[in-house]
């Protein structure tokens, strides 16, 4: 939770926060079973994206994803990779492997033991990514599996055991095997990005990149639809050379032609500070949900206009009326500011302060129904509710699997011990929530990094 003075600390909230901002838990209908985001987009004609020929544009991008499809499955990869168990002290069925200086580093220890059958081999995998190093700026290629589903039957006796995975006969990482969905494997780590661009093009099948500029002509030229999705290829690297400058570009073009969620993509590809904040703005008066939340947020740190707070709360109260759950919780913490310490705001305060946590939760923000869990199970005022409070628990952890702010008072500040068991019981499962959908140019969306 943001502080007034900038600073920021983790929002745990107890009974006795609640008790001061909450009037009843009358008030807390259970959530929906279909819990959702939706935002909402404006139609006016200043801001809407200029349209051309739809059904030209989806005929190009199919042929291009129809051609490169042919190529992913008729392409094998140029090299030897495996992915065997592995093991630093004996185990039987597993054959000693001395390793070379180089592959000590990498194992810890001058000898690893191998499981005879390799798990995943170069037959399974189609393609390369390239990934960024944020630490040191190298860059790492990850070749894709051709079928995640298919593999993972074969990798599930290895989660929770060491896997060793081998390029060429040469150990490249050692690790703990966390899941059995792997959707890719690194091949090569620590390039330039002129080396990582090469490696992942010599692992991939080749792209027709004079069809993939023509596709981008059409972006730049207004069809701000296109634009989202081949700026995420650049991200990915997959059907189109990764490459973030020209992702920013793209995503420009998709604000400039009316795409809010373009304008805050790009808003996160920038490194200036001015640009940023045009962007997001822009964003926002295109009805961009996180956009006007982040414009928002900057609003109420700014105490050099007298407008700013007002400004900020009237961009949280529209985006949450237009369903965007994280606005709405938001707006309910902004606001209970206006109370300091024993201070009891008055019961229609109370109720509207309520309403919009349920509103947060219905708008698919965990922490909005973990909030009106913890008021129902703890009675902040009046009767506890059990029944009430395991339907808002339930809804949080089908957004958030991990728990939120409730599973760190659970474990560190032991406020309730209890509440890790009704946690497990409602779905939460210290899981990481799921990450967000990314627009692809071919196929189903890809999860965000």
């Amino acid at each position: 939770m943001a502080n007034r003075d900038g600073s920021w600390e983790p929002r745990v909230w107890t009974r006795t926060a609640l008790s001061g901002l909450l009037l009843t838990l009358s008030a807390c209908s259970p959530p929906a079973r279909g819990v959702a985001s939706a935002e909402a987009r404006a139609a006016s004609s200043d801001s809407a994206p200029r349209q051309s020929n739809a059904s030209t544009t989806s005929s190009e991008v199919a042929s291009y994803c129809e051609a490169a499809a042919r190529r992913r499955d008729a392409f094998r990869l140029d090299l030897s990779i495996e992915v065997r168990g592995a093991s630093l002290s004996p185990r039987e069925g597993y054959a000693l492997r001395e390793l070379t200086q180089a592959e000590q580093v990498v194992a810890g220890q001058p000898q690893l033991f191998l499981s005879g059958e390799s798990v995943v081999t170069g037959a399974d995998l189609s393609g390369a990514q390239v990934y960024s190093d944020s630490v040191d700026g190298r860059f790492e290629v990850s070749a894709l599996a051709r079928s995640p589903t298919t593999l993972t039957t074969r990798l599930q006796p290895l989660v929770g055991g060491s896997i060793a995975v081998l390029v060429d006969g040469r150990l490249l990482s050692f690790a703990k095997l966390q899941t059995a969905t792997i959707r890719a494997w690194p091949v090569a780590s620590g390039l330039t990005l002129e080396a990582a661009q090469a490696t992942a093009a010599r692992l991939g099948p080749s792209l027709d990149l004079a069809a993939l500029e023509h596709l981008d002509a059409r972006c730049l030229r207004g069809e701000g639809e296109l634009c989202p999705r081949l700026a995420e290829e650049r991200l990915v690297g997959r059907d189109a050379p990764w490459d973030p400058a020209r992702a920013a570009t793209l995503y420009e073009a998709g604000c400039r032609a009316g795409v809010g969620a373009a304008c805050t993509r790009a808003a996160e590809l920038t490194r200036v500070s001015t640009d940023l904040s045009k962007l997001l703005e822009r964003g926002c008066s295109l009805n961009d949900a996180e956009a006007c939340i982040q414009v928002a947020a900057g609003l109420l740190h700014d105490h050099s206009r007298p407008d700013a707070k007002a400004r900020g709360r009237e961009l949280l109260a529209r985006s949450c009326e237009r369903s965007a759950g994280r606005a709405c919780t938001q707006l309910a913490e902004e606001l209970g500011h206006d109370f300091k310490g024993d201070e009891v705001p008055p019961p229609e305060t109370q109720i509207a302060l309520l309403r919009l946590f349920e509103q947060g939760c219905s708008g698919g923000d965990a922490e909005a129904c973990f909030i009106c869990s913890e008021i129902a199970r703890e009675g902040a005022i009046g009767d506890a509710d059990p029944s009430a409070a395991k339907r808002w628990l339930e809804a949080g952890c089908k957004l958030d699997p991990s728990g939120g702010s409730l599973d760190v008072s659970a474990r560190y500040a032991h406020v309730d011990p209890a509440l890790l068991a009704a946690l497990k019981d409602a779905g939460c499962n210290h899981d990481s929530p799921p990450l967000a959908k990314r627009p692809a140019l071919c196929g189903a969306g890809r999860a965000a990094e």
